[in-house]
Formats: C-alpha cells, sequence, structure tokens
C-alpha cells in the first residue's frame, strides 16, 4: 500500500517552464494535475511534450514532492538483449546505438552535423555515397582514384615534351 502512495504513473500535460532553476513540468494523475520536477540522468535533458507517460514518485511521502522520470514506452527501438540506444520517439529512425558487436551507429533521416574547430578519425574511413569538400583539403600519404595512384609521386604515359599531352596517370 505504501509504495501505491509513492510511485503513480502520471501524464505531461503542459511545457517544460524554463523560468525556474529545474526542469519542472506539468503532470496529471489521479485526476489532479500539478507541477513535477522531472529527473534525467547526469548530462542528459529533453523538453517532454504533452501526452507522454512518466512514473512519478513522492520524495519521503510527501506528495507535494513530486519527482517524474519520463518514458516512451510505445516508441522504444528493437534491440538485441544488452544493447543501448539513445533516440528520439517522435522522429523514426534518429537513433544512435551501442551495438553488441562494438559497433556504435548513429543513423538519422535528414542530417548528421558535426560542429568542432577540429574532428579527428583514426583507423579506416569508407564514405558510401558522394563526398563534398568545401574548403581546403590537405593530404598526406598516397591519394587513389580509381585504382590509380594521383599522388605527388605518380607519373604519367605518353608523356610530349612542349606537346602539351602529359598522358593519363599510370
Amino acid at each position: 500500500m505504501l509504495l501505491r502512495k509513492l510511485l503513480q504513473w502520471a501524464n505531461i500535460v503542459g511545457p517544460e517552464d524554463t523560468t525556474t532553476d529545474f526542469p519542472i513540468q506539468n503532470v496529471s494523475y489521479l485526476g489532479k494535475t500539478a507541477p513535477a520536477y522531472v529527473l534525467f540522468p547526469y548530462g542528459m535533458h529533453a523538453h517532454i511534450p504533452t501526452g507522454f507517460l512518466g512514473l512519478k514518485f513522492a520524495i519521503n511521502g510527501n506528495a507535494e514532492s513530486r519527482v517524474l522520470i519520463p518514458c516512451s514506452p510505445k516508441e522504444r527501438p528493437q534491440l538485441a538483449a544488452g544493447e543501448v540506444a539513445f533516440f528520439h520517439p517522435l522522429i523514426p529512425g534518429m537513433i544512435i546505438t551501442l551495438q553488441n558487436d562494438g559497433t556504435l551507429s548513429i543513423e538519422s533521416p535528414t542530417l548528421v552535423r558535426v560542429d568542432a574547430p577540429e574532428a579527428e578519425f583514426t583507423g579506416n574511413v569508407t564514405i558510401l555515397g558522394n563526398l563534398d569538400v568545401q574548403g581546403s583539403t590537405t593530404m598526406t600519404g598516397s591519394v587513389t582514384s580509381n585504382g590509380v595512384n594521383i599522388s605527388d609521386t605518380h607519373q604519367h604515359s605518353g608523356v610530349q615534351t612542349g606537346g602539351g599531352n602529359t598522358g593519363t596517370p599510370i
């Protein structure tokens, strides 16, 4: 009986109050509507839209000390046992998955943007699709196009001195 009073399902019924120091949203439970502190893990935050569900706690049994952990059980992605995902419940296909084989999968139906003064990739990078480079490009090592070395060390066949024909790279 005690847990029934401490834990209740609640619906988000109002937008986040951005004027407070803490994330507060109005919730509806047991026929009542009241503000509740919305709890997120360290470093995470979301503005929960109305109509979503959460588990409401009464801290120390005090019904006025409401804390809500939001959830989206209907929108959850299908994962293998042990996998972890961060996803957008309202946008299908927007998901970051930490897969059991060690793969970090980032999917978006529109765009993935990395905005930083520098980005570094180690290991092999494969681009499946078009590459559009806007700005300067610096490369070390060899550059190959269609199996032909086009770096500064490549040579041409059929070169005609003074004839303007440099031939094709070999």
